[in-house]
C-alpha cells in the first residue's frame, strides 16, 4: 500500500512540475509578445519621461494579474469537475464518496 501511495503522489508531482514548466514558458512567450507588441506604446512612456523601472513594474504586474486570474479560473474549473464526477460516480455506484479538496496544495 506505501508502494502504490508513493507511486501515485510521485506521479501527480512528476505531472504537476510539468504543468508547471509548461505555464512558465507560456507566461514567458505571451509576455514576450505583449512587449515586443507594445514597443511604440513603451516608446511614448519613455518619451514621457517614465523610467525603466516602472516600465518593468507595469509589466511584473500584468504577469502577476494573469498568473494570478488563470489560478483562480483553473481551481474553479478543477473542482467544478471534481464535483461532477463525484456526482456521476455516486449515481453509477450509489456510494456516498465524500469530495476532498487538497487545501494544504493551494496554499
Amino acid at each position: 500500500v506505501d508502494f502504490v501511495d508513493n507511486t501515485v503522489t510521485f506521479f501527480f508531482g512528476f505531472t504537476i512540475i510539468i504543468a508547471m514548466a509548461i505555464c512558465f514558458f507560456s507566461l514567458m512567450s505571451s509576455m514576450s509578445t505583449n512587449v515586443f507588441e507594445q514597443v511604440k506604446e513603451i516608446g511614448i512612456l519613455r518619451a514621457l519621461g517614465v523610467s525603466n523601472f516602472w516600465i518593468i513594474r507595469i509589466y511584473i504586474h500584468e504577469a502577476f494579474i494573469l498568473v494570478f486570474s488563470s489560478s483562480l479560473i483553473g481551481t474553479g474549473i478543477g473542482i467544478a469537475i471534481g464535483w461532477m464526477i463525484m456526482i456521476q460516480r455516486f449515481l453509477f455506484t450509489q456510494l456516498p464518496l465524500p469530495l476532498v479538496l487538497p487545501w494544504q496544495m493551494l496554499i
